[in-house]
């Protein structure tokens, strides 16, 4: 309530100092009359409100009578009145100092102090310069009670407006002050209540009646306080300034639509304010307002600019501003204003959600999710940002978590997000088919888009990525030609392995905005999947000419160029690149740790977190990149400590949590270990890595009993989660219960069929030893998916293990008709038609190499397929190279030995194995190695 009411509380009847202006100075001291005249007249003209005038008679009179008290007091009163607060200060001051009585220059001397921000000054004024008579007593204690509430003492302030209510029961000033301190404190009905017992003493105060309309406003009373701004104005129609709420309760009551009645009212009032005081602050930002929900984006762009000239720190104009370029589509300028903004009231919800959008049309998801995480607690009541977040996360790639935020928000919308909500728990529940043609029902008929990214939510969450299509492209009508549905389309596509699609769509989103981030980021990932790092740095470098403050590109960017081994001083200048764009991003300090544990440089990773932290105190992902560097560095203790601040400052969250039980288990202490794991399940009760980290302890410390139990309490916390179904069955699998863990995962595919599922209950089964039941779960998945190119691979990994090579080379043959270009597919099956002793087992080779180049990996298989062929040559100098990989394989160099062997190169032979034995028990095929030695 309070931060609402203080932008009302010390509103002060402001006209522009330029209606006193150099022509009113210029007239002053050409008249001949007497200065006791001149000042009877200003007394006659202040009565009637006719400051102007007011100010050239006293200025007059000083010219002849520049000692005179009195004109310096009607002078300050005349300024004051007129809105020139500051010289008016000067004035009053210097009647006080001429000893004008001080019974009528302190009270209106300290509501100038007030007004001018000098609040403390005002309270040493009443202190220095008392009252005598027992009204103005009252009038100073009322003021005194303004300036300590200015100053922050509430109870201070109660206790003199107290005072001057005792003094002069029925007190205007003190009653006013009181009704301040109450809505100040929150109470807002005793606030009121004093109010009205001033405007029963001075039915026409024009203050009282501008304060009450202020209240009213701020507690949604809107057309009262409307109605109780037309009385201050009646009251006082030459005070221009109080036009300014009223307008901006017409306009509340239009709700900003220019159809309405009001609004046009609004703009009469609006226009009044434009010809008296161009330049007052709400005057600008009304007018920036009304241009805005009139779509005239010029205009406010105009009056908003100008608004920042005066006010370049307004949190308010700055959210306008940024509302005006986000309009424009001007993301860059938007995100700029719109974060200033946020600095300056870090509490505006508004001001997130327009930079969350900005965001989102930018495709940095990253950063809208920086931006959402800090208030996701907080925002359970506000339909419309839940939505936004649930967009997020879908964006994001985090369907469930899109699908729980959606939920939420349809359960707050009337007819048909209510309906929306009903069918999501349905879902929740086990029901499909009718709730997904219900989520279509509603998404048709509805023009809002809730159901329509619920229902896609809901379908990419349960992998029915067919569906998904469908509901993105009726989506599609709503939203024609948005690249945030092209992303969608792409992830779906990208889910599908229909690389080509994907593909497709997220260039169409490129087409829409070059400097699309998340499309940019999904490409480039193909393009490394597919061997071709440079066409990614390509992508990220197009990013950055469209938009040269992404940081999200920049940190891609380095972290593609770690990928290709580029020189460190080339990653460090792109991520020191990200930090000069926007100084305030933690990623690309924290990449630049990364970067520096990467290239196995922890202390230079310290050094650099702690850097890091000093310029951005308190942030939790420096804390945690500095904890992980600490832990790398083996300074355990620092880390702990790092770590534990993090859980200080993020209390809710289970990350410092788990690497607390890291270390403890690092340091063999394993008790600590578990209690922190239990804390973070504490913080979380549903989070699943928590589980997944005490269960890995207690299945390495032989607590097998206590693994089931633990993964058994993770199935009670998400009941309707397929994740505790999986934790037991990856514990049975462990402790080699295999029929068991296949009831596991039978379990879990109830709630959630997917691939990874499927491949777990199948490897289960094999080794329970029901190849029948095996082979049945996987012919009803090919059946389901017949263009799953990954499942064959992953059956055909499984006879590769076995060494069942003929039916290894026909899973492989079959994925690589539907991904031709896969290069672990073209990979195994190289290795299996050697095996095989197929022609095609060289080229297979090769192709792998050429759509992948530099794998170590790859390069090994065709280096050992060469060997066999009598090119020892090209053999050696593809093993050299794939030998020199980091990180080190030992396989690859036993490998490297053998050729070596093989081409008579004993001596260099000698060294790799000589290099293999010294590993000792890190390297399981030490027999081999001893073997080989011997034989040299």
């Amino acid at each position: 309530m309070t931060s609402r009411l203080n932008k009302h509380f010390f509103y002060i009847r402001l006209t522009a100092a330029t209606l006193a202006t150099a022509v009113l100075l210029a007239s002053a001291g050409c008249t001949g009359e007497k200065p006791a005249v001149l000042l009877e007249s200003a007394k006659q003209h202040i009565a009637k409100r006719d400051y102007k005038t007011a100010i050239i008679q006293t200025k007059s009179a000083l010219q002849k009578l520049p000692d005179s008290a009195e004109a310096r007091f009607l002078l300050g009163k005349a300024l004051f009145e007129n809105g020139d607060v500051a010289a008016a200060v000067v004035e009053l001051r210097r009647a006080g100092d001429a000893r004008y009585p001080t019974d009528e220059v302190t009270p209106l001397l300290m509501r100038a102090l007030i007004a001018a921000n000098q609040a403390a000054k005002a309270i040493e004024l009443a202190r220095l310069s008392p009252a005598v008579s027992v009204a103005a007593k009252a009038d100073v204690m009322a003021m005194t009670a303004l300036a300590q509430l200015v100053a922050g003492d509430g109870a201070a302030a109660l206790t003199a407006a107290d005072e001057a209510l005792r003094m002069k029961p029925g007190h205007v000033p003190g009653l006013m002050a009181r009704a301040r301190i109450k809505a100040f404190g929150g109470n807002v009905t005793a606030a009121l209540t004093a109010l009205d017992q001033a405007l029963a003493a001075d039915p026409a105060n024009p203050d009282a009646l501008k304060l009450k309309g202020d209240f009213l406003l701020a507690t949604d009373r809107v057309e009262d306080g409307a109605a109780s701004y037309r009385k201050a104005i009646e009251a006082r129609p030459d005070l221009p300034g109080l036009r300014a709420p009223y307008a901006l309760a017409l306009l509340t009551q239009a709700r900003f639509d220019p159809a309405s009645p009001r609004f046009g009212e609004a703009e009469k009032e609006v226009e009044v304010l434009r010809k008296a005081i161009p330049d007052y602050y709400y005057t600008l930002m009304l007018r920036a307002r009304v241009a805005f929900a009139k779509r005239d984006f010029a205009t406010a762009k105009e009056a908003v600019s100008r608004l920042l000239n005066f006010y370049p720190d307004s949190a308010p104009a700055l959210q306008l501003a940024g509302a005006v370029e986000y309009n424009l589509n001007a993301l860059a300028q938007a995100e700029s204003l719109l974060l200033k903004a946020l600095q300056g009231d870090p509490q505006s919800l508004n001001t997130r959600r327009l930079l969350i959008l900005t965001y989102l049309n930018a495709g940095q998801h990253a950063k809208a999710l920086n931006i959402l995480e800090p208030v996701v607690a907080k925002i359970d009541t506000d339909a419309d940002l839940l939505q936004l977040a649930g967009n997020v996360y879908l964006q994001a790639g985090d369907p469930r978590k899109a699908e729980d935020a959606l939920l939420k928000a349809s359960k707050l919308q009337p007819d048909a997000g209510k309906r929306t909500a009903l069918a999501l728990v349905r879902l929740a529940k086990g029901e499909s088919e009718t709730v997904y043609a219900e989520l279509e029902q509603i998404a048709a008929t509805d023009k809002s888009i809730t159901a329509d990214m619920a229902l896609i939510a809901s379908l990419l969450h349960r992998s029915r990525l067919d569906k998904a299509l469908e509901a993105v492209d009726r989506l599609e009508k709503k939203t024609p030609n948005s690249m945030l549905t092209f992303n969608l389309r792409g992830r779906i596509y990208l889910a599908k392995f229909d690389i080509a699609s994907a593909r497709k769509n997220f260039e169409q989103a490129l087409q829409i905005n070059p400097g699309f981030y998340s499309a940019s980021s999904a490409l480039a990932a193909m393009d490394q999947a597919d061997g071709k790092p440079e066409a990614a740095i390509k992508r990220f470098e197009a990013v950055l000419a469209a938009d040269p403050k992404n940081v999200a590109a920049y940190v891609a960017l380095a972290k593609v160029k770690m990928l290709v081994r580029a020189p460190l001083n080339e990653i460090s200048a792109v991520l020191q690149k990200a930090i000069a764009a926007d100084p305030a991003d933690a990623s690309a300090r924290v990449a630049l740790v990364d970067m520096y544990l990467t290239h196995k440089d922890p202390k230079k990773a310290v050094a650099t977190g702690q850097e890091a932290l000093a310029v951005l105190p308190g942030r939790a992902d420096v804390l945690a990149a500095l904890g992980t560097a600490q832990q790398a560095a083996g300074e355990l203790d620092q880390a702990l400590a790092t770590f534990g601040k993090l859980a200080a400052i993020q209390p809710n969250s289970v990350v410092p949590h788990l690497q607390i039980a890291e270390i403890h288990a690092r340091n063999r202490d394993f008790d600590n270990a578990m209690r922190s794991l239990r804390k973070a399940i504490e913080v979380n009760p549903g989070h699943v890595m928590s589980y997944k980290g005490l269960v890995k302890l207690q299945l390495a410390l032989g607590r097998d009993k206590d693994a089931r139990a633990t993964a058994r309490e993770l199935q009670k916390a998400l009941p309707n989660d397929p994740a505790g179904s999986v934790l037991l069955g990856d514990v049975e699998l462990a402790v080699k219960a295999w029929g068991a863990a296949a009831d596991a995962f039978r379990t879990a595919l109830k709630f959630e069929p997917n691939r990874d599922l499927t491949m777990k209950l199948h490897a289960s089964l094999v080794l329970a030893g029901d190849k029948v039941d095996a082979e049945r779960v996987s012919s009803r998945w090919l059946a389901d998916h017949p263009r799953d190119a990954a499942f064959l691979g992953y059956l055909g990994e499984d006879a590769l293990v076995k060494g069942d090579w003929r039916e290894a080379g026909k899973q492989f043959r079959a994925a690589l008709l539907l991904r031709p270009d896969e290069p672990l597919l073209l990979n195994n099956m190289a290795i299996v038609a050697g095996k095989l002793k197929q022609p095609d087992a060289i080229a297979l080779a090769e192709k792998a190499n050429k759509v992948a180049p530099g794998q170590a990996q790859f390069m090994d298989t065709l280096a050992m397929l060469l060997a066999e062929s009598g090119d020892t040559v090209r053999a050696l100098d593809l093993l050299s190279k794939a030998a020199s990989a980091l990180p080190p394989d030992p396989t690859i160099r036993l490998n490297y030995a053998r050729v070596l062997m093989q081409a008579g190169k004993k001596p260099e032979a000698r060294k790799e194995l000589e290099a293999l034995a010294k590993l000792g028990d890190k390297y399981v095929s030490q027999a081999e190695v001893a073997k080989l030695l011997a034989e040299l």
